[in-house]
């Protein structure tokens, strides 16, 4: 089951008004109320915050509906809001006996109110700014559940459970002063008021030495016989409660903006990677997006839809001004400057549209104002343009036209990718002989769509703006400006990146006729790629992986376009009149610029290269049988003190792979030595039973070996990983999937996590698992095959050495087998310390090739696609 924190603020709200209302409504019927009339509900229905209101004869119905519920199931009733002070007049008076509100009811009801609180301030304050009263209706709804709640709380504040732990202040005070328990009630009530309890965990409220209840807490007081649990929830539908379940929605969206800039913070700080910073923003853009396709389907047709989403939404909390100005001419443009001289802008701070990024809203729509400086190029109006034509908002902060510019020349920058995407994703080859297997040799890799490109390109495509779309113009522009100038960095660490894996995966490409093909030459002929993969599948994946490299990479087509872009214009952008550059913002001459300023999808594109490569590197390992046997025999090597120096490759393959290689520790004597490397293989653990007396042979160990045994596997996150990268699973199910394979779903009071506290999490294990993503197991394994080569030779072990592959062109099965077997003989044998010197001497000559570490060039995009 999938998370349902989607909107956690509101969901959180929800939570808490249940579970008091339940708690209330069960403590009450203890006491003597009725309730009657109340709807009733199976449990296991949508809930009513997500759904829609029922109206007329449909109401009527779910009114008259009495069912009797069996004895398994949970009843849910809807409980008017007034039903709430009838309640607590009645449990406040009973004293036989008197009821102790617990301090768990006391927390969820106080979050509850300071909730509201929030909301109702911010409609005050936008009453306050726009002078209208258009809003005061909505402030209306609010005050009226504040004030319900409030007397609630006041009658049950007698009442109240006193807190369990005291602060040294506290018993201090103490025990200078008696208290009453009005005063202690009193107290209690201050020490709320000091609380951030909108926030507060169910971590956090154990520290008051409480629990949280659940949605189904049963009455206590009354347990012999209630036959069913009675779940209530207070009957307000989303639709009546919408502004403020939009305002709780932008409450998530900072949340959410406050932990992706902590993420990339630990970027800029050296503490995470740009792959894990990168991976977790796009998933957290991901649930934006799902959060607010939420909120139009509750809305539905209740009011009139806008082209803008944003408007849709952020108007029922907020006026938002709707430009509409066609293209200016540079005439018109020149005739601004003197209303800039006559009445210059001027910045003034806005809480309240920042916190629905108003500006950021205004900046995009300037991609419908277009300006056209000849056929080729495009360009946009500045935000001095828009502030000095609509008067009606104010820049909040001194960054505004920087800002403005930035993100205006990612549109237009984008704008070209869109386009040289279309022209070239239609154009693919069909199959071609020159290829291993029978995939084709393809004109065209698209590159990675990260969440924040689809929105701003969606954007550019069709002038609608949405809510996710603001949010992620915000987000890069924090980014950008928190990096500073190590914005490049994942451009950078994305161009090593593919480099050092094409010169790994060894395939050279040339370009015949728009379409990039293998170089036929010495080494990369069909036969030789099968041989040097060992199967097909891996032969065609590695070339795939290549194929991707060189061209999204190595010649990336916003290169191409920019370059035919430069060639083609009359006047260059920096080469306009004076008196045209005020209002225009015309794109970067550098190529490069795009890249250089996207570092979620620099990072994404690096992981995808990475996963592939690694999933390769296993393939390969496994179909080779050369890596685990070698590791093997090394660490056999090692315990004896016969190698002279590490092999630091092979160290950190080692210990990644501890419970893969060696069953969770290295082996420390002759006996555990093979036992362990036998185990690896698949020998099953009761072979090594102490009734075997006698010693087994080579032979003899292979007849109980498991068939087919593959040793090496991806991890589980790598494999999720690579599924999402693929799109074959959604952010949302990466991140359950993750917590649940780290058991870290659920919270110590068995609370299911919200979706930022699974991200969170999520940060931390794919941080774990980049190493082993960065190591070079493909290479690790070519030279863990020539070593135990040169082994063979070295001991004159003739057999398999000269073996042809298969008739499909394939290794064949017993040359796989033939590494095996030598490690089987080394470390079996009777003679072992004998043999393992002579092969010492080999492994001592090797590791001074092996070592070194060889620096290759990153890749440059921009000189590899200049015309």
């Amino acid at each position: 089951m999938l998370p349902e924190h989607i909107l956690e603020t509101y969901t959180r709200y929800k939570d808490d008004t249940d579970a008091f209302a339940t708690w209330l409504s069960n403590t009450a019927r203890v006491c003597g109320y009725r309730g009657d009339n109340l709807v009733e509900e199976p449990a296991n229905t949508k809930s009513a915050a997500f759904s829609g209101r029922l109206k007329g004869k449909a109401r009527k119905e779910a009114k008259k509906k009495v069912t009797e519920p069996a004895s398994n199931t949970t009843t849910k009733h809807r409980l008017p809001t007034r039903e709430l002070l009838i309640q607590a007049e009645l449990v406040a008076s009973h004293n036989k006996p008197p009821v102790t509100v617990p301090l768990s009811i006391q927390i969820v009801l106080q979050r509850a109110i300071t909730a509201r609180k929030r909301c109702s301030t911010w409609f005050k304050n936008i009453v306050s700014a726009t002078k209208t009263s258009e809003f005061q209706d909505s402030n209306a709804t609010h005050e009226y559940f504040i004030t319900v709640l409030e007397r609630t709380f006041e009658l049950l504040e007698p009442r109240f459970e006193p807190k369990k732990s005291t602060t040294r202040s506290d018993t201090q005070q103490s025990s200078s002063t008696p208290h009453t328990p009005q005063d202690q009630a009193s107290e209690l009530g201050n020490r709320f008021q000091g609380l951030e309890v909108d926030d507060i965990s169910d971590h956090e409220s154990e520290n008051f030495g409480i629990k949280l209840p659940t949605k189904t807490t049963a009455d206590p007081g009354n347990r012999s016989k209630a036959k069913t649990p009675n779940v209530f929830e207070l009957e307000l539908f989303v639709v009546d409660d919408m502004p403020f379940f939009v305002y709780c929605f932008f409450e998530d969206l900072h949340r959410t903006r406050k932990l992706i800039l902590q993420i990339w913070e630990d970027f800029r700080e050296g503490k995470l990677s740009a792959l894990t910073a990168s991976i977790t923003t796009n998933i957290a853009m991901e649930l934006v997006q799902k959060a607010e396709k939420e909120i139009l389907n509750i809305l539905g047709s209740e009011i009139g839809s806008h082209q803008h989403s944003y408007i849709t939404i952020t108007a029922r909390i907020c006026p938002v001004p709707d430009f509409r100005f066609s293209p200016p001419s540079f005439q018109d443009m020149r005739g601004m400057k003197q209303e800039k001289k006559k009445s210059p802008i001027i910045c003034k701070p806005n809480q309240l549209d920042d916190f629905v990024f108003l500006h950021t809203f205004v900046s995009l729509q300037r991609t419908k104002v277009r300006l056209m400086i000849n056929d080729v190029q495009t360009c946009m109006v500045s935000m001095e343009y828009v502030y000095l034509v609509q008067r009606l908002i104010l820049p909040t902060n001194q960054k505004w036209a920087a800002e403005g510019d930035l993100l205006a020349k990612l549109l237009i920058d984008l704008h070209k990718k869109v386009w040289y995407d279309e022209l070239l994703s239609k154009d693919i080859a069909s199959p071609s002989a020159d290829a291993p297997g029978k995939a084709g040799s393809i004109k065209h890799y698209p590159m990675y769509e990260d969440e924040l490109t689809k929105l701003l390109q969606h954007v550019t495509d069709s002038l609608e703006i949405s809510v996710s779309a603001v949010f992620g113009g915000r987000i890069i522009l924090d980014i950008l400006e928190l990096l500073g100038d190590q914005s490049a960095k994942p451009y950078q660490m994305l161009c090593q990146a593919g480099a050092n894996t094409s010169k790994v995966l060894g395939m050279e490409w040339e370009n015949k006729g728009g379409v990039y093909k293998i170089q036929k030459k010495r080494g990369q002929t069909i036969q030789q790629m099968v041989d040097s993969w060992a199967t097909t599948d891996t032969a065609n994946a590695a070339r795939d992986l290549s194929g991707r490299i060189m061209n999204v990479i190595s010649t990336n087509g916003i290169f191409q376009t920019k370059h035919v872009a430069m060639l083609s214009y009359l006047i260059l952008p920096s080469q306009l009149p004076v008196e045209d550059r005020d209002f225009v913002v015309v794109p970067s001459e550098d190529p490069a610029f795009y890249l250089a300023n996207q570092p979620i999808y620099c990072g994404l594109e690096t992981l995808k290269v990475l996963v592939d490569r690694s999933a390769l590197g296993i393939d390969l390992a496994n179909n080779s049988s050369a890596l685990a046997p070698m590791a093997h025999l090394y660490n056999a090597l090692l315990l004896k003190h016969i190698v002279k120096e590490r092999w630091i490759e092979m160290d950190g393959f080692i210990a990644r792979n501890m419970s893969v290689l060696f069953k969770g520790s290295l082996p420390q004597t002759n006996a555990q030595i093979y036992t362990r490397f036998l185990l690896c293989l698949g020998v099953p653990v009761h072979k090594f039973s102490q009734d075997l007396r006698q010693p087994v042979s080579v032979s003899g160990w292979k007849k109980v070996m498991k068939k087919s045994q593959t040793i090496l596997q991806t991890s589980d996150l790598t494999t999720s990983l690579q599924k999402y990268l693929k799109g074959e699973v959604s952010g949302e199910k990466l991140l359950f999937s993750s917590g649940k394979a780290q058991h870290c779903a659920r919270n110590s009071a068995n609370r299911q996590l919200t979706q930022l506290e699974l991200l969170a999490r999520f940060k931390g294990h794919c941080q774990e698992a980049i190493p082993g993503l960065e190591a070079d197991i493909i290479s690790l394994t070519r030279k863990s095959g020539d070593l135990l080569q040169r082994i063979r030779s070295a001991l004159k072990i003739t057999h398999y050495l000269d073996l042809e592959h298969a008739e499909n062109g394939e290794i064949h099965d017993m040359c796989r087998q033939c590494n095996i077997d030598l490690v089987f003989r080394l470390l079996l044998d009777t003679d072992q310390d004998k043999m393992l010197e002579d092969v010492g001497e080999v492994v001592n000559g090797f590791l001074p090739e092996a070592n070194p570490i060889i620096d290759v060039a990153p890749l440059d995009p921009v000189a590899e696609t200049r015309i």
